[in-house]
This record gives structure tokens, sequence and C-alpha cells, in this order.
């Protein structure tokens, strides 16, 4: 059965540069600091359809994003226990 996707949108913010934020497409639509990813991503995975180690969570960031947010995007995703995490860039 195909796994319907996470997909996390990496927001840079244009008023405080270095901080970020994220949207995580269907689920979760406002913007939220990444200090509150780790928790948001934990209670997807307790969703169904949502609950598969291996459903795919693709990190979009564009360039304006810094490195760090995207690594700590991937470690909130790990942390969730999703095992199939994927870097692309934003669209």
């Amino acid at each position: 059965m195909p796994r319907t996707p996470i997909r996390i949108r990496l927001l840079a913010d244009a008023a405080s540069p270095g901080k970020c934020q994220a949207v995580i497409d269907g689920l979760e639509p406002t913007p939220m600091e990444m200090s509150a990813l780790p928790a948001a991503l934990t209670r997807i995975r307790t969703m169904e359809g949502f609950n598969d180690s291996r459903v795919p969570v693709y990190l979009l960031a564009g360039d304006e994003v810094a490195w760090d947010h995207v690594v700590n995007a991937y470690n909130a995703a790990m942390a969730a226990q999703y095992e199939r995490i994927f870097f692309a860039g934003a669209s």
C-alpha cells in the first residue's frame, strides 16, 4: 500500500536572520517554531496512515535556510522514529 509522505517546509524568518519556522503540509499548516517540530512529528506519528516508521519524510528548504535548521528538522524526524527522511529543495 502506498504511503502518504510527510512534507516539512522550512521557512527562513526574514524578520529574524538565523531563525526558521516549519510547516507540515496538510497536517500542521500554521508555521511553528523549530523547537515545536519534534512534538508535532511525534503527534503525527500516532495518526492512522503516519504511524509506520517507513512513511517518507521530505525536508524542503531553500538556499536561504541555514543548514543547522535542516539538520534539526532531520533530527526531529529521527526522534519521531521515521526511517526514510529525504532532503529536497524548496519548490
